[in-house]
């Protein structure tokens, strides 16, 4: 099993592919969620008069007095995003260290064996 592994340099990449895919989408598929369309209320004497059938203005633009009241969820799931960033760099940095070592340890086996087998 690790042979396979050391002769495939493609390995790693599919690692750390993986890996991104595993802490990335879930944070951007959240963040282009549509907003919620607007809701408006009618009464039965409107709907009677016909009212409910007239075109409405469009929703007024939010001022910068409303307050947002997903803002402290937004922040987090920012923060978490954050965390899963550099939890997964770090993870693809540590796979890295691992697959280089492992092939300096094999190629230094090689080596040796070659010289001993010279000497022989």
């Amino acid at each position: 099993m690790r042979s396979a592994l050391r002769r495939t340099p493609g390995s790693l990449l599919l690692g750390a592919l993986v890996l991104v895919f595993a802490f990335g989408l879930p944070a951007g598929v959240a963040a282009a969620a549509p907003a919620p369309a607007a809701v408006r209320t009618v009464s039965l004497d409107q709907v009677a008069a016909g009212a409910h059938l007239a075109p409405q203005a469009g929703p007024t633009p939010a001022s910068p007095t409303t307050t947002n009241i997903n803002q402290q969820q937004q922040q987090a799931d920012a923060a978490k995003t954050k965390r899963k960033a550099v939890v997964a760099v770090v993870a693809i940095v540590l796979l890295v260290i691992v697959y280089y070592g492992h092939r300096a340890r094999y190629r230094h086996k090689v080596k040796v064996k070659n010289l001993q087998n010279a000497k022989g």
